[in-house]
């Protein structure tokens, strides 16, 4: 399987770093379950374009056994979280999705949002980005609710205000989330005496990770 794929990669066009990077996925003598793209690992810089994507994403479409989608930090910004949104739908035995940075808005998460709502497998979800905000998380609260396969969601957004963390905060009541991180830029007093209820009336969540820059009131943690 994995010598297919390598003739495949060798029939499209995309940056060398890119190419490298598959190739080494591709040397593993298991079938590949990961796509894991990180902007930088160990040291070594890749950036992966919008120009890259189409040829990225098909090579995805051709691994069956893909399970883990990992694209962080690069600039493709909304229009290129858009191609990989369309793509993610074939992907058919995903189960774990991490796109994070890439210059990505609220825009962007409604794109993703678009095509993991009735995605067969997947299970966890990473949406994570400096830009994200109270529109984001308008989707992220819909898809989750929407797909009863999402167990464990991790969201991060410095733009997202007193009113969309009290929206997200509701994630906390769905019985099948077991594992949920927020990061945000502020935690009201509000935000934090709401987190402190919601958390009370949850008794099979496993983890909760809340991280800001700045959080008015630590008490909801002792209630």
């Amino acid at each position: 399987m994995n010598e297919h794929l390598k003739a495949i990669l060798a029939t499209l066009r995309m940056n060398g770093n890119l190419r490298m990077r598959l190739e080494k996925i591709f040397d593993a003598k298991e079938p590949v379950t990961a796509i894991d793209l990180r902007g930088s690992e160990h040291g070594k810089k890749l950036d992966v374009s919008k120009e890259d994507l189409p040829a990225l994403l098909q090579i995805c479409r051709e691994i069956p056994t893909l399970q883990t989608l990992i694209i962080i930090g690069h600039h493709i910004d909304d229009e290129g979280v858009a191609l990989i949104s369309e793509a993610i739908p074939r992907l058919r035995e995903l189960q774990v999705l991490h796109i994070e940075g890439n210059s990505m808005s609220g825009r962007g998460i409604g794109h993703v949002a678009s095509g993991i709502v009735t995605h067969p497998s997947l299970e966890i979800v990473y949406l994570r980005g400096d830009m994200l905000d109270d529109e984001a998380v308008d989707h992220i609260v819909r898809v989750t609710l929407s797909n009863s396969r999402i167990h464990r969601l991790s969201i991060k957004g410095y733009q997202i205000s007193k009113e969309g963390i009290q929206h997200l905060s509701n994630l906390i009541l769905i019985d099948r989330l077991d594992q949920i991180s927020i990061t945000c830029a502020n935690l009201s007093i509000e935000s934090c005496q709401l987190l402190g209820k919601l958390i009370a009336k949850n008794n099979k969540l496993e983890s909760l990770v809340i991280r800001a820059r700045k959080i008015d009131d630590l008490n909801f943690l002792l209630d």
